[in-house]
C-alpha cells in the first residue's frame, strides 16, 4: 500500500468512525476515540498487508 493511501485512510478513520459507534453502538466518545488510536495505528503498521474493497456507485439526474 502505497504512503499516500495510508495517509488518506488515517486521516478517514473519524468520518467512518465517530457518529456509528456513539450513536448506532452506544460507546462514549472517549472509548471512541481510544478505539480510533488504535485503527490508525494499525494503518501505519508496516507489517500488515491491508487490502480494501471499495464500491463506488455514479448516478446522474434525468432530463
Amino acid at each position: 500500500m502505497g504512503e499516500l493511501m495510508r495517509v488518506q485512510m488515517t486521516q478517514s478513520v473519524p468520518s467512518f468512525m465517530l457518529a456509528y459507534y456513539t450513536r448506532i453502538l452506544g460507546y462514549s466518545v472517549e472509548r471512541t476515540q481510544v478505539t480510533m488510536a488504535l485503527v490508525k495505528k494499525e494503518f501505519q503498521d508496516r507489517s500488515l498487508h491491508l487490502y480494501l474493497r471499495w464500491h463506488f456507485v455514479c448516478g446522474q439526474k434525468p432530463e
